[in-house]
């Protein structure tokens, strides 16, 4: 396995077009060494292998999905008579991304 150095850590910021200076790098080194470090601790759980990996970190409920019930849709006019700003038959809403 391939060790985490600072030249590393220097060359993968360049290949990624990052702009870190010297101190950016040997704190980004400290903190892929804490997680390479975590993660071999995490791999010496004794019996970790005899278990299946986990998408969500609890059981989940739901093993499938309802079938649809069809159901009547609102109407348009029912729909836009609740809304307090309407353009061209449409719900204005306000903008949200700059």
């Amino acid at each position: 396995m391939k060790g985490i150095t600072l030249e590393s850590v220097n060359e993968a910021a360049n290949r990624l077009l990052f702009d870190m200076d010297e101190k950016e790098c040997q704190a980004l080194l400290g903190e892929l060494l804490l997680l390479r470090a975590q993660m071999e601790k995490a791999g010496d759980i004794e019996g970790l292998d005899s278990h299946e990996p986990m998408v969500y970190p609890f059981p989940c409920e739901i093993s499938s999905l309802r079938d649809d019930v069809p159901e009547t849709p609102l109407s348009v006019e029912g729909v836009i008579g609740h809304s307090c700003s309407i353009k061209d038959n449409q719900i204005k809403v306000p903008k949200v991304v700059g």
